[in-house]
């Protein structure tokens, strides 16, 4: 008996959903991936039986290994810049988002997946201009972001400058802390916030900002604080983007 429209239209959805479901699983497995074996390590096979699936199945989602990283990778970074901007951008003040930020990065230890991950799609992107491209697209939104966070808040001078800075300092941070597991990123806070001219304490500006003398004030305005991570061409993130884990977790192996 022939199918009706409806039930053609039906199967239809019910397979595109299913296909949607097995890219998910590539792309988790690729995220979980990388930062156990390396970005250059991984293979179709390792993917595939990762994700459950035929081998075959992999390049039939996608072109070769490396688009499938690509894409893992910066579905990952996406939603990871942009939770990253918008709870720095619900600060009031730029001393309690420095200080939250230290208090963040002190979750992850510099070896864990997250770190790792990151640390693995930097050095791909030096040697696959597509990737450079577009990670370097979703970094400088989310320096955008926080550049307008910084200009709402009553920083006086190059907000783009400062919100560079602030950015590879947090890079440098989660660096040295992967060869210095000693190394407390809260305890930059003072010369951190210096920088930005925020004093030294916590709970800044519940003065005028000339009478505080950090420019701040309480009158400052929130600023626009756009997203930062996504943006054209971008897959959705495995998983809800820092999942990977943060402090700890698997190491890859012959890490630190």
């Amino acid at each position: 008996m022939p199918k009706s429209i409806a039930q053609e239209e039906n199967m239809a959805h019910v397979s595109a959903e299913r296909g949607k479901a097995t890219r998910q699983r590539l792309l988790d497995a690729a995220v979980a991936l990388v930062p156990e074996v390396g970005w250059s390590a991984v293979t179709t096979r390792m993917v595939a039986e990762r994700a459950g699936v035929a081998p075959g199945v992999v390049h039939y989602h996608f072109a070769s290994v490396t688009d499938l990283l690509a894409a893992a990778g910066l579905g990952f970074t996406a939603v990871l810049l942009d939770q990253v901007a918008a709870e720095l951008c619900a600060r009031q003040e730029i001393g309690e988002g420095v200080d939250w930020l230290l208090g963040e990065l002190s979750r992850y230890s510099g070896t864990d997946p997250a770190s790792l991950l990151v640390v693995e799609m930097f050095l791909a992107a030096t040697r696959l201009p597509d990737l450079r491209e577009r990670l370097g697209e979703q970094v400088g939104r989310f320096r955008s972001a926080v550049a307008s966070w910084l200009a709402g808040r009553g920083y006086e001078g190059d907000a783009d400058a400062a919100a560079a800075m602030l950015a590879a300092a947090v890079d440098g941070i989660m660096l040295h802390r992967a060869l210095d597991p000693g190394l407390n990123p809260a305890a930059l806070s003072t010369p951190l916030r210096a920088m930005f001219g925020a004093g030294s304490g916590t709970g800044l500006g519940t003065g005028a900002g000339a009478e505080s003398g950090t420019g701040l004030g309480t009158e400052a305005s929130t600023g626009s604080c756009p997203g930062s991570g996504t943006g054209p061409n971008t897959e959705t993130s495995p998983g809800s983007g820092t999942g990977l884990g943060a402090g700890g977790g698997t190491r890859r192996k012959g890490a630190m």
